[in-house]
């Protein structure tokens, strides 16, 4: 009995090393793992939530394969195997197969085929509303009814609202192509209807999605629930949506010369954009985003190289890249909420040398660019607000010199600068949020003059060979048709701005804009980050770890930054500053400890050895105000949260009818039972069943 005893630890290790290593064995025969996806995840705001999840073990159903409407048709009048995970098209994920198949009560998850390969649906596919941030920018109900609902001009015909619905199931993006055709083979084999259309039997082709999101509800609730942590309740459910906006001028400020009215030019753009899908390959937003904030980039560029006497003539410009816009103009406002309360771009502190403040009384205009890659005929349309123009005739004068000068420099470079009808508003614009606050000149900058040009606004279908800048297998050294048309509306920028700038009508010639800086920003930010450029600008260390495949651009949660905020400002920031003589690393410094206006980065430069660069560029919290006093239900604000998740999964398997696998569990309880008396009549005879002779010695 004693050598039992002594052996017993070991034994039961051996036989849980076995039970283990059998159980793999037997999840192998039984799964296999997919893990070319994207999930759809939950998001809310004030007054509900949107987006997907699973159950907290995950989804599982039945594969059926929807390429066509009669698929479709069967599985929702005929299929009996439910719950069912339909594997469709690109071309059948409408929002019309998706409300039929909710309405069915039959599916328990959906799988939507993207692939390098997927071919956008020709019918357009937006996934926002038609009318997008309609209630968070100037043409609202309270504000200006007459202009609401996009009453006057539907932005975005191809809206269906698909990002912006709630599903109780989870929603992947299957995006490996031997997957999906394992997928589809599987359910050839097993569950594909006969000819006459009745169904298989079993066992069948099934998967199980998971995506398990914490948060539910909306905001109020779920932010809430994660700031009254208790021991028992160890993590968050939610986390706000937000970044950093990057801020820069043609000219250092100081508040010790503070702005007066009307003394600075604003000029700005979108950093974001999004698709039903989070993290999804490859990177969504060409003529979304990417166009607006990559011809600033270049206008940038192009104005630093001014000389530094017509600068000092000139008024002086800021730059501004918003973060978050897609989600009810998220960064604007929060800009202009720090500008009402004195505190933007920083919150001055005494004793601190620190950039000048800037508040709307000192914007003299403000120029915004938006969906700009699509022009017809080098046609460019220039949006303006007919309702601060009817009510201040200032505004409307001001407006007005404006587009005259976008118009005649315009001329120059083969582009027509054309106003747009004022009686149909603002397109979607962060120039929205700054006319809420005040009446403000100036104009929405555009390749559409009424509803988008761009049918897959805010979709995975928004890629780089919509808008002509296809750089796959290029070099650097091509040059796509979209950087010839985004250097062209550079030049007319750089040349308006400097004679809106300019004092008492005078003019001056602005550089010429770079055809190469265009093009290599275009293959940077759509094609490959590990550029000649991007390494330039970054740290030694950070300039090695620059990816070969776009970043994205969703903006995220405020707690992390994206990638692409931070590689933006240090662009600005290589454009607008200069290289200061410092020999190593721990020399780069400001040699004023309270000044706040300059910062000094040690950068890889042209040699990739590392150079000092001085520079005064800045970045401002876009974070919604609503999260800044804490009102989670204001209607003022934005208050999209995004919920936080553990991990996500998928994995293919046959399933059994649910009369099997009944079965199956009668067995195992009764094989348990009979396992339960055994062992008990053992452990009574234990010392008659293992009785030892004892040693003698």
């Amino acid at each position: 009995m004693a050598t039992f005893s002594r052996l017993g630890p070991s034994l039961l290790f051996f036989l849980l090393l076995c039970v283990f290593a059998y159980g793999r064995k037997t999840h192998d025969m039984i799964y296999v793992d997919v893990r070319g996806f994207s999930p759809c995840v939950r998001r809310m705001n004030a007054t509900h939530q949107i987006g997907c999840t699973s159950a907290i073990k995950g989804n599982s159903g039945v594969v059926h394969f929807i390429n066509k409407t009669s698929d479709l048709d069967w599985l929702i009048t005929n299929g009996p195997h439910k719950p069912y995970i339909p594997l469709v098209t690109a071309d059948m994920f409408t929002r019309k197969t998706v409300d039929s198949l909710m309405m069915s009560g039959k599916i328990n998850g959906l799988m939507v085929i993207h692939t390098t390969d997927t071919v956008p649906p020709s019918f357009g596919f937006s996934p926002d509303y038609s009318c997008p941030n309609e209630n968070y920018g100037f043409y609202t109900e309270g504000l200006n009814p007459e202009y609401s609902h996009c009453q006057k001009q539907e932005w975005n015909p191809w809206g269906n609202q698909i990002s912006f619905l709630d599903y109780d199931f989870p929603i992947f993006a299957m995006t490996n192509m031997t997957e999906i055709l394992s997928l589809i083979e599987c359910y050839h084999e097993r569950n594909d209807p006969s000819p006459n259309g009745k169904a298989r039997k079993y066992p069948l082709c099934a998967v199980e999605l998971n995506d398990r999101m914490h948060g539910a509800k909306d905001t109020v609730t779920c932010m809430r629930r994660s700031t009254r942590l208790t021991n028992m309740e160890a993590v968050g459910y939610c986390d706000p949506m937000g970044d950093q906006n990057v801020i820069s001028y043609l000219k250092p400020t100081n508040k010790s010369t503070p702005f007066v009215n009307d003394s600075l030019i604003v000029i700005g753009a979108k950093l974001d954009t999004d698709s039903l899908f989070y993290d999804l390959q490859p990177v969504s937003g060409a003529e979304n985003d990417a166009t607006g904030f990559i011809t600033l980039l270049s206008v940038i560029e192009t104005l630093s190289r001014l000389p530094s006497e017509t600068k000092q003539q000139m008024k002086n410009i800021m730059f501004a890249l918003f973060q978050g816009e897609g989600w009810d103009y998220i960064g604007s406002s929060r800009v202009v909420f720090d500008m009402e309360k004195g505190e933007f771009p920083v919150k001055q502190t005494d004793d601190v040398i620190q950039p000048a403040n800037v508040n709307l009384g000192h914007i003299a205009a403000f120029l915004e660019l938006r969906q700009i890659g699509l022009m017809n005929a080098s046609q460019m349309w220039l949006h303006t607000d007919p309702v601060s123009q009817g009510r201040d005739p200032g505004v409307k004068q001001k407006t007005e010199d404006i587009v005259k000068e976008l118009t005649s420099a315009s001329k120059d470079y083969g582009i027509d600068a054309i106003g747009a009808p004022t009686d149909q508003g603002l397109p979607p614009a962060s120039f929205q949020r700054f006319l809420r606050s005040g009446d403000v000149s100036g104009v929405v900058i555009t390749d559409h003059e009424k509803e988008f040009k761009n049918r897959y606004y805010q979709s995975r279908f928004d890629l780089p060979e919509l808008v002509d800048a296809e750089y796959d297998n290029q070099t650097e050294d091509y040059i796509s048709p979209l950087a010839k048309v985004l250097t062209n509306v550079t030049s007319v920028l750089a040349q308006s701005l400097v004679n809106l700038a300019m004092p008492n009508g005078s003019t001056t010639d602005a550089p010429q804009a770079d055809l190469t800086l265009t093009n290599q920003l275009l293959y940077c930010f759509l094609y490959r980050p590990n550029c000649t450029l991007l390494r330039k600008v970054l740290s030694v260390g950070n300039s090695k770890q620059l990816s070969n495949r776009p970043y994205q651009r969703y903006v995220g949660v405020y707690t992390s930054p994206n990638s692409i905020t931070h590689i933006i400002e240090k662009l600005v920031a290589y454009f607008l500053g200069e290289e200061i003589s410092a020999p190593t690393l721990s020399d780069c410094k400001n040699p004023i400890s309270n000044d706040q206006i300059f910062s000094y980065d040690w950068i890889a430069g042209n040699h990739g050895n590392g150079t000092c660069w001085k520079s005064y560029t800045y970045k401002t919290p876009a974070l919604s105000p609503a999260f800044v006093i804490e009102d989670w239900a204001s209607t003022e604000y934005s208050t999209w949260t995004e919920s936080r998740w553990t991990a996500y999964s998928a994995r293919m398997f046959y399933v059994a009818s649910t009369g099997q696998q009944t079965i199956l569990l009668s067995i195992g309880v009764i094989v348990l039972l009979v396992s339960m008396v055994l062992v008990y009549f053992v452990n009574k005879k234990s010392d008659v069943l293992f009785s030892q002779e004892e040693d003698p010695y």
